[in-house]
């Protein structure tokens, strides 16, 4: 049932994993202006939110130690000593991510048709509707966002 939003986030990961090739571990933190969410902060927000997303469809939560790192409402550290390793941070990402496209290629009509209560209900009144927003619009939205500290850094643009 989610066939296509998984389709569209295959895409995506396609997409991350050529912004997150050129990026090392010495600049992740990095802010090119004051308040940027920079790449260790983005990379762990998607990661801790796909990870969270995954669970209304029975994935296991592996990242729940990160959320107050890269919850919502953190700030991002420009000091990479207080995060994950930058390559915990990919692999974390990439898990999660792996974690979500099995999930959802096995959710059940009744999973995606439970309430969601989650966040926006009014506009994604279902766990499936929701689901869609996180793998598709939340996913590239923040793609976007390490697509422009990129440029910020002198990278060029990759799509």
């Amino acid at each position: 049932m989610l066939d296509n939003a998984i389709s569209v986030f295959r895409t995506l990961q396609s997409y991350a994993d050529a912004v997150l090739s050129d990026i090392t571990a010495d600049e992740c933190c990095k802010q090119p202006w004051p308040g940027a969410n920079h790449a260790a902060w983005t990379v762990g927000h998607m990661a801790i939110a796909i990870d969270r997303h995954a669970t209304f469809i029975g994935a296991e939560s592996k990242l729940g130690e990160w959320k107050s790192l890269f919850g919502k409402g953190s700030e991002p550290k420009t000091d990479a000593s207080e995060c994950p390793a930058w390559d915990d941070l990919v692999q974390g990402f990439r898990d999660a991510c792996g974690r979500m496209t099995d999930a959802a290629a096995s959710a059940t009509p009744e999973q995606l048709a439970a309430e969601n209560t989650y966040v926006s209900p009014e506009t994604m009144p279902t766990i499936g509707d929701f689901l869609v927003f996180s793998m598709t619009a939340h996913t590239a939205m923040h793609l976007g966002q390490l697509a422009a500290w990129r440029r910020a850094l002198g990278r060029p643009v990759l799509f």
